[in-house]
């Protein structure tokens, strides 16, 4: 259930850079960059997606578009909205199946001219990110590093445990 800030439920102030929320929601240190200024910090609240997630949504998206094939085939002119049904769901596809990252919130300053930078919506999280400064107008590089609070690296991490490591014995330290 979203709240009256958008968000559901976790304000980016409530987690600590490097925390992982009770949503399974991270929020790893960032930095917006502007080439030829200096960087700004960042505060981004960011949901990691798992593999069940992203193809869940990617074949539920795709089956839904093509179910509706059968709908809009009798609507004239019918070889147009067939296509359309068809390739919306493959844009659908993709648009999940890429989707590593769900960037809820970004709290920041512009490197040039200080203006407040947020998003609208939550949109999927591109490493590195691009965002428009409203203010200046400037592409901006929204650079998260997702390994340091929970990203892929350490849920793998966390998954394997010590003995996964390559090279080392599980029974080595135990006497």
């Amino acid at each position: 259930m979203t709240d009256s800030r958008g968000s559901h439920g976790a304000d980016a102030a409530d987690g600590p850079i490097g925390a992982i929320g009770a949503n399974g929601a991270v929020y790893p240190p960032a930095q917006i960059e502007l080439f030829g200024f200096p960087r700004t910090p960042a505060r981004v609240h960011v949901i990691p997606r798992s593999a069940g997630w992203r193809v869940g949504h990617a074949v539920g998206w795709l089956l839904l578009c093509w179910a509706c094939i059968g709908i809009v085939m009798w609507v004239p002119p019918h070889f147009p909205w067939i296509l359309t049904a068809f390739f919306l769901g493959i844009f659908f596809f993709v648009k999940y199946i890429r989707q590593r990252y769900t960037l809820e919130r970004l709290e920041g300053t512009c490197p040039k001219c200080g203006a407040p930078q947020a998003i609208k919506q939550p949109t999927r999280l591109a490493l590195p990110h691009r965002i428009y400064c409203p203010s200046c107008r400037q592409p901006l590089l929204l650079r998260v590093d997702v390994t340091a609070a929970g990203g892929p690296g350490r849920v793998r991490e966390r998954v394997a445990g010590p003995a996964a490591e390559p090279g080392r014995d599980e029974n080595a330290g135990a006497a």
